[in-house]
């Protein structure tokens, strides 16, 4: 078992639009994947909604420049109160090992995910119900999905619940 987590506090709401969240560590990984994330994929996001912002939590907030569409919260004592306003996770990953905690901690929140195949690996095919999963290398892709979830409450909605049955 790869990390534990606690589906006793599922987030209630997932109407707010235009907002997503990716939470990590400063690890290299994660801060590789938010540059190219901001770089590749962002100007395509904001380019369909303008006022789309991507909320970063925890130490990867601090190593990423300033970019306009970023909300940088650093560390936080709870999570939900991040999902409250930004009721999908992205996790953009390029490169790592084993499985992605931040979307099991999202599952647990009952909170989907928008995801590249290297961002869900380790994740078993049975419990990506509440994931979409783009290719790797396609920020087209990704903001595709991106601005498909960020603008769909019903969506995240059923994200959200089939990731919290998965967790």
């Amino acid at each position: 078992v790869s990390h534990f987590v606690d589906p006793s506090r599922p987030v209630a709401r997932h109407d707010a639009d235009d907002a997503a969240v990716f939470v990590g560590s400063g690890n290299p990984s994660n801060v590789h994947a938010v540059r190219r994330f901001v770089a590749d994929v962002l100007p395509l996001v904001l380019r369909r909604r303008p006022e789309f912002r991507l909320h970063l939590v925890g130490a990867v907030a601090g190593a990423v420049e300033e970019a306009p569409g970023l909300v940088r919260h650093g560390r936080v004592e709870d999570l939900n109160e991040v999902f409250e306003i930004a009721p999908i996770t992205v996790n953009p990953m390029l490169a790592g090992t084993g499985i992605a905690i931040k979307l099991l901690d999202s599952m647990a929140a009952g909170i989907g995910a928008v995801a590249t195949e290297t961002g869900a690996r380790g994740l078993p095919e049975a419990f990506r119900r509440g994931l979409i999963v783009t290719p790797d290398g396609s920020p087209e892709a990704l903001a595709d999905a991106l601005v498909g979830a960020v603008g769909d409450a019903d969506l995240r909605r059923r994200l959200g619940h089939a990731a919290l049955e998965d967790a």
